[in-house]
């Protein structure tokens, strides 16, 4: 049985389920196996808490940028690394 790790992910455990994510897609088992200190449920609920929270940020870029057109073109936003690729892969698999 495994060991219940409730501790936070780590950057390379992220990496490492973004690219499970993009061979399996969403069949947790499959990417389950290669996580020993992670259950189904953990790996099922990562997925859906980054989604939610990709898709919370794809909509406030949408909405900043909305804005920022209107009143000035020439800002740029600042956009965390991380989040950009969990952008990319979930818009794939929707």
């Amino acid at each position: 049985m495994k060991q219940n790790n409730i501790s936070k992910w780590t950057e390379e455990e992220s990496q490492k389920f973004l690219k499970l994510y993009q061979t399996y897609g969403k069949d947790f088992k499959l990417i389950t196996e290669q996580f020993p200190t992670r259950t189904y449920n953990q790996i099922r609920s990562f997925y859906y808490n980054v989604k939610k929270k990709t898709q919370n940020k794809q909509k406030q870029s949408t909405q900043s940028k909305n804005k920022s057109q209107r009143s000035q073109n020439s800002k740029k936003q600042n956009h965390d690394d991380s989040s950009s690729s969990y952008l990319e892969i979930f818009e794939v698999f929707e």
